[in-house]
């Protein structure tokens, strides 16, 4: 996710009718025009093996779910997506309101009743944006600079920059957007040092969550597309960590 200007995102919407679909395409682009935002959007009207190879393959930033796509649940839709990318804000469409309640356990970030009103949308969205910006913004503005050890020189390193940090023999390896660098010190003492912005998700092994795209059990995907190995008997707490 970029600065405010020039901020993209990675759009799923589901729904199977072709008018309520259009109708949704054209608010987002209109509100994301409004709000100088990039779209990335890929739309389903069918839920079969296509829509969840995606959910697997891609980045889903925001995904708009009709609670009923056909004979397919739009809830059991949304916890595929929460499974493999836990910091999805997601967006129920519906016009079954028996189901908020089920939904409402996915901790969505808002409904709109059918046929969606323009302004219910933007508020969302807006929502939505305020959330993202806020928390670039403050990873940002306040990003703490760790001060580490490299051989015998004294560095800085901002955390915003780092992805994740590992163990590596004797060393320690910290993934940077700008390429690895190789550190003295432990993970425990490292752990001690960074933000909330980081969990532990095994017991070499610190990831940024806000670099996080990917979460299955097993592996976690970073936003180099870097796989890390990780305990399967501790997915869920992971996850739990990672929306936190």
């Amino acid at each position: 996710m970029r600065g405010k200007v020039g901020m993209l995102l990675d759009v799923l919407i589901v729904e199977d009718n072709d008018i309520f679909l259009n109708v949704n395409l054209k608010y987002i682009q209109q509100f994301a025009s409004k709000y100088s935002v990039g779209l990335n959007v890929k739309s389903f009207s069918f839920a079969g093996e296509n829509l969840g190879q995606f959910i697997r393959e891609n980045r889903i930033d925001v995904a708009l779910l009709d609670i009923e796509v056909g004979k397919r649940n739009g809830i059991a839709i949304g916890r595929e997506i929460i499974r493999y990318h836990p910091l999805v804000d997601l967006i129920f469409i519906t016009a079954f309101g028996e189901n908020i309640k089920k939904a409402n356990k996915l901790s969505p970030v808002g409904f709109l009743d059918k046929p969606v009103d323009a302004k219910a949308f933007e508020k969302i969205f807006y929502r939505v944006l305020m959330e993202k910006w806020g928390k670039e913004s403050m990873e940002n503005s306040n990003a703490k600079v760790l001060t580490v050890r490299r051989n015998r020189e004294n560095i800085e390193l901002k955390e915003s920059e780092i992805l994740y940090i590992r163990t590596d023999g004797r060393k320690i390896l910290v993934a940077t957007k700008n390429g690895p660098i190789c550190i003295n010190g432990t993970i425990a003492a490292l752990e001690n040092e960074v933000s909330n912005t980081f969990v532990r998700v095994c017991r070499d092994t610190i990831v940024n969550k806000r670099e996080v795209i990917r979460l299955v059990k097993g592996c976690i995907t970073i936003s180099n597309n870097e796989n890390l190995a990780i305990p399967t008997f501790k997915h869920k707490e992971i996850v739990q960590k990672i929306r936190s």
